[in-house]
């Protein structure tokens, strides 16, 4: 054992057995062994229990604001849903509404001609009644005109008694007079 040092070659001698080579104390073993476990449990006591509650808090405050979101946000596509079919609603009462305008003012239009033309008819009606009213007063008028002018004509002849044609320039004369009067 000659490259070997010292204090290896003593430990080696020293060893209760050789794993892989290696000697190996049981003494010094159990000891590492007794310090690890030793160091574990207070890791786990005073370290790791406490990260790992911190971790779960954190992972729970983390899982809730997630479902939070997930609820707010299936909240919102509700609300997006609701308004949506609002508008839509809406949209369609105001076409119906425009519809019912639309039908009412063509009825409207529709009864405005209707009575326009009746009104129309009515006063064409009123003017031929009127006119012929007018007429017939006229027709009258001018049957009590003749009738008149021939009691006129008949008194002048009686008058008179003229022959046949001094008759007729009395004549002459009173068609020319009642010329002159219309």
């Amino acid at each position: 054992m000659e490259g070997v040092p010292l204090a290896v070659s003593e430990t080696a001698a020293k060893a209760d057995f050789y794993i892989f080579g290696v000697g190996v104390q049981l003494g010094t073993m159990l000891f590492t062994l007794s310090v690890f476990l030793l160091l574990m449990y207070l890791l786990y006591r005073y370290a790791l229990g406490p990260l790992l509650s911190v971790m779960q808090k954190r992972q729970d405050a983390v899982e809730r604001r997630l479902k939070e979101s997930e609820e707010r946000h299936a909240q919102a596509e509700r609300y997006f849903a609701e308004a949506k079919a609002a508008l839509d609603a809406s949209r369609e009462e105001a076409e119906a509404i425009v519809a019912r305008a639309r039908h009412i003012a063509e009825r409207e239009a529709a009864e405005l001609v209707q009575a326009a033309r009746q009104e129309n008819e009515r006063l064409r009606e009123e003017a031929k009644r009127a006119i012929e009213r007018e007429r017939e007063l006229a027709v009258q008028e001018l049957r009590r005109e003749v009738a008149s002018l021939s009691l006129l004509v008949a008194e002048k002849i009686v008058q008179k008694h003229l022959d046949a044609e001094s008759d007729r320039a009395l004549a002459e004369r009173l068609v020319q007079e009642m010329g002159a009067l219309q």
